[in-house]
């Protein structure tokens, strides 16, 4: 087996099988009425979900196939004005944020946008998109330097404070602290001032705290009685304790795919939040721990390959990458198992959200693409300035000494 076998090969397995799993899975939090009659559940009924699956898998080829320097290939608009694809993606979700705020509610928040009657979550793509952007112009050496606090540090900064807002608000506060969280480590990864960053988020952690206070009443009653242990005393917060009563089913092997019985009537969001819940009624305690392991084993691989990358963009987007669906994955197990308050937080791979699907997968596969870049050689540094195209004189040049080595 090669080295890039070595690393890619179980990285890949990982996830091919959470897609797969995620078809069972779904069906029977979704649809478990299906298995509970105990026949063969038909095409109709099964195809829905296994199309998912398939998305799934093909935005993770797309993200596989395309090397990860073409989003940093630039566009013109104009003499003056040339802006890369990931800067355009930036802006771009920055109004799909603000859009969101003239469309209707839905379950009481501003999440979701429709566009030609496709609707999805826009901080779905905010949290990935602001790693690409950090990472970028943090690599981006005709920049100011992180070191330089007013105009290094902070223009970066004024953007994840602009995402964090606007999410805030919307509220889905949970993934807001995700995001916080992402770009915080980031930025020590990139070496940075950690007194400045360390202090600067400090203040933001305060002030998104005052918001969240003054402005989500639910927010702060959901965390008040899951402290105080008064979640059994309100329905609406009593998705916790029923969590633990779906685990309690299962036992160690499980009732069996389709026959939970919390999912019925218990447990709201059986799909999405609480979807590592029903695994646990209908798979037991092996089901969970394989989920979890798996989750564990993607964080394990994805580390072991960060430490091999060399190049900086590269790095950062890969630190990125792998916080943003490990933090995503353990918060989401954290609250099924009351760890936690209630986030609203998807389980990725797994749960039923369209967008956190495609977005997960498209950007794990951007991980897998820069894990085949790496493996088995030393990366070229091929992040160019922003003002050129990207250049081959120095990979030519090596290859060349190389083909002088040999002869």
């Amino acid at each position: 087996m090669t080295q890039k076998s070595k690393i890619l090969l179980p990285l890949f397995l990982i996830v091919l099988v959470l897609l797969i799993f995620r078809i069972p899975v779904v069906m029977s939090a979704g649809a478990g009425k299906i298995f509970a009659k105990n026949i063969l559940p038909s095409f109709e009924n099964v195809f829905p979900y296994v199309l998912w699956s398939l998305i799934g898998i093909i935005f993770l080829a797309i993200g596989y196939f395309i090397p990860y320097q073409f989003y940093t290939k630039q566009i013109s608009f104009g003499k003056n004005l040339k802006l890369n694809f990931i800067e355009i993606g930036l802006f771009v979700t920055i109004l799909f944020l603000i859009a969101v705020y003239f469309m209707p509610k839905i379950n009481n928040t501003h999440r979701w946008l429709s566009i030609f009657g496709f609707s999805f979550q826009p901080s779905e793509f905010a949290r990935y998109i602001l790693i690409f952007y950090l990472s970028h112009s943090i690599a981006n050496k005709t920049n100011y330097p992180l070191q330089n606090y007013i105009y290094g540090f902070l223009p970066k900064f004024l953007f994840v404070i602009c995402c964090v807002l606007l999410i805030l608000f919307e509220p889905h506060n949970s993934i807001s602290l995700i995001i916080i969280a992402t770009s915080f480590l980031i930025f020590i990864f990139a070496k940075t001032n950690i007194k400045q960053v360390i202090g600067t988020y400090f203040l933001m952690v305060i002030i998104a705290a005052l918001l969240i206070y003054t402005y989500n009443d639910y927010a702060i009653k959901r965390v008040e009685n899951f402290l105080n242990g008064k979640e059994k005393q309100d329905y609406t917060l009593n998705q916790n304790e029923q969590a633990l009563v779906a685990f309690g089913n299962g036992g160690i092997f499980g009732e069996g795919p389709g026959k939970s019985k919390q999912r019925d009537f218990h447990l709201s969001e059986p799909t999405n939040d609480f979807v590592y819940a029903i695994i646990g009624e209908d798979y037991g305690f092996i089901g969970t721990l394989f989920v979890a392991t798996l989750f564990l084993s993607l964080f394990f691989f994805g580390c072991k390959t960060i430490i091999k990358i060399e190049n900086e963009f590269a790095r950062l987007i890969s630190v990125g990458i792998i916080l943003n669906i490990s933090m995503q994955a353990f918060l989401n197990m954290g609250v099924a198992l009351s760890l936690f308050p209630n986030t609203g937080v998807p389980l990725p791979f797994l749960s039923e959200g369209g967008t956190a699907l495609i977005t997960s997968s498209f950007f794990i596969g951007i991980f897998f693409n820069i894990t085949k870049q790496i493996s088995g050689e030393k990366f070229q540094d091929i992040l160019r300035d922003e003002n050129n195209e990207f250049e081959n004189e120095y990979t030519e040049e090596i290859e060349g000494n190389q083909l002088n080595l040999k002869f």
